[in-house]
């Protein structure tokens, strides 16, 4: 688990082969990622099934991960 401002990301289902990124409140996230996945009110996953999908998608993760950093922070912060 990461955080940052007080929002928290989370490694899901680490210990299998494929690894999942849960962006606890990614749907404050702006813009639009091909791979970020979720339509509901308040989380966002980045699914993985192996290290060469992780080296393939590294670009794209490290613009959402920017996108996360630079959003508003969350009301009463």
């Amino acid at each position: 688990m990461f955080g940052y401002e007080g929002d928290l990301a989370t490694f899901v289902q680490y210990n299998k082969p494929q690894v999942n990124i849960m962006f606890n409140r990614g749907a404050r996230i702006p813009g639009k990622f091909p791979h970020l996945e979720g339509s509901g009110p308040t989380a966002r996953f980045m699914r993985f099934k192996d290290v060469a999908e992780v080296d393939g998608r590294a670009k794209e993760l490290a613009a959402v991960v920017a996108a996360w950093c630079a959003s508003p922070p969350r009301a009463g912060r």
